[in-house]
């Protein structure tokens, strides 16, 4: 051990020894944050439990999104919450921690949360109509809980049409700043019964960037087979301003579809980027369940790491029959689109939980920490009938080995107690500074649907060892 690491070690060991440090295990709850580590929004009529965020803003305050299902013909809103850095409702977001957004009189669905410098909030999803028509729905408020009315003419909601395209069926699932202040919101459009990716740009004051394709929106196929869907979960922008957008794409027409990892890079103009992958356009199979299997593998969560390479994660099913079996997948590609072969087994790290036979095993985040190491977030079924699920955390090294200082040999997962059997998923994950912060829904009682932000332990100083 170098004399520096002994005295750093020594530090560590002498700050334990006066403080409670030596009962917490990296990635346990830390029991001053919220109540014993985990803060509820205190609704019951959560949507799905669904979670964007959580983002942690400058002065420490968490803010997230979701959707809540709310009575009368008032249909499914936005709910966007904000929480002070101990993890309590914070009273200086609209007086309560908490701000309801209504688009229509229809449903309207939360699915991407980003954070201006200025402090502003953006929020993105989708406005749904009763015919099950849907457009991209993106609203900002300010630092105060306010609807912020110098965007989307006066009203400080903005929706999004891809009409030019035919598409009956727009869902946004992700949205990201670029440097210039722009906003970028992508998901999936739907037209002549088929998904392709969507994406749109918008100006600060909401309205169409014509500098992206012209119209500031960018349809984009892969087209593996005749007719067959492509959808995009995550987004990301990387240092250059191009954007990069995650999802799936199917190979075959007809079930079993056999999906594929799918990313697109565009250039800020908004025309794919030939410099990756030849044509903008890159797909990553896995396709463990062989000849018999359903081969689907999905990309729900995109990091651009520090060094530019790019990380995909989120499942692929590993059954070789058509029954379904999803584990953890990642897969890592180098800034030109190519697999980066120093991961995994060439560029793909599969991981299972499996806390039961063939069970549903789902990364829904990833970020990257200072060490170099991944920490991914999701959940893992621990009952066949699906009553059963339990947060789910995996931690990686930089060669996309599973890292054995992070709870069992790389693999946590969390049940909160709340109910029995427990109930509760992450689907999204952030780090600021030492502290690591996860987001997702939970059951806290029979018929009740609520959402959280909980704090975990993050002790990298032992977790990553000493040589």
């Amino acid at each position: 051990m170098k004399n520096t690491q002994r005295f750093q070690f020594l530090l560590a060991t002498i700050s334990c020894m006066t403080s409670s440090c030596l009962l917490a295990v990296d990635g346990e709850l830390v029991p001053d944050f919220g109540n014993n580590g985990i803060a509820r929004a205190g609704i019951t009529d959560a949507y799905t439990g669904e979670t964007a965020g959580p983002v942690i803003q400058g002065d420490g305050a968490i803010v997230y999104c979701s959707t809540r299902a709310t009575a009368g013909s008032s249909g499914r809103d936005f709910v966007v919450l904000r929480l002070t850095p101990d993890g309590q409702p914070d009273d200086t977001f609209n007086f309560s921690g908490r701000v309801d957004i209504d688009f229509s009189s229809n449903d309207d669905e939360c699915a991407g949360i980003v954070v201006q410098p200025d402090g502003k909030i953006v929020l993105a999803g989708a406005t749904v109509a009763p015919n099950n028509d849907a457009d991209f729905a993106v609203a900002r408020l300010n630092a105060d809980g306010s609807l912020d009315t110098t965007f989307g003419n006066g009203t400080g909601k903005q929706t999004i049409t891809f009409d030019e395209y035919g598409s009956i069926a727009d869902i946004a699932r992700a949205v990201a700043l670029q440097p210039d202040g722009s906003i970028v919101v992508a998901g999936r459009l739907l037209s002549d019964n088929q998904r392709d990716f969507a994406v749109a740009r918008l100006l600060a004051d909401g309205s169409y960037d014509t500098t992206f394709n012209l119209t500031g929106r960018q349809r984009i196929a892969f087209d593996l087979a005749a007719d067959a869907d492509d959808e995009a979960y995550c987004l990301a922008i990387d240092a250059s301003g191009r954007i990069l957008i995650g999802g799936f794409a199917e190979n075959v027409n007809a079930a079993p579809q056999n999906e594929d990892f799918a990313i697109a890079r565009l250039l800020p103009n908004g025309q794919l980027d030939a410099n990756f992958d030849a044509d903008g356009l890159a797909t990553i199979a896995f396709d463990v369940g062989g000849a018999g299997g359903r081969n689907d593998d999905r990309a729900n969560a995109i990091t651009i790491q520090h060094d530019g390479t790019i990380v995909l994660a989120g499942y692929a099913d590993v059954s070789g029959t058509s029954a379904i079996n999803h584990d953890f997948a990642l897969a890592r590609l180098l800034p030109n689109g190519a697999p980066d072969n120093s991961f995994g087994s060439a560029g793909r790290a599969l991981t299972g939980f499996d806390r039961i036979p063939a069970g549903l095993d789902v990364a829904r985040a990833v970020v990257q920490q200072d060490s170099g190491n991944l920490l991914v977030a999701g959940y893992a079924q621990t009952l066949a009938d699906g009553t059963g699920i339990d947060v789910a955390m995996l931690r990686l090294r930089a060669d996309g080995s599973r890292d054995p200082g992070f709870g069992n040999l790389g693999r946590l997962t969390i049940d909160f107690g709340q109910t029995n059997p427990g109930l509760q998923l992450a689907t999204g994950v952030a780090l600021s500074g030492s502290r690591t912060f996860i987001s997702g829904g939970i059951v806290p009682s029979a018929g009740n649907v609520d959402v959280f932000v909980a704090e975990l332990q993050n002790d990298t100083l032992f977790a990553n060892g000493f040589e």
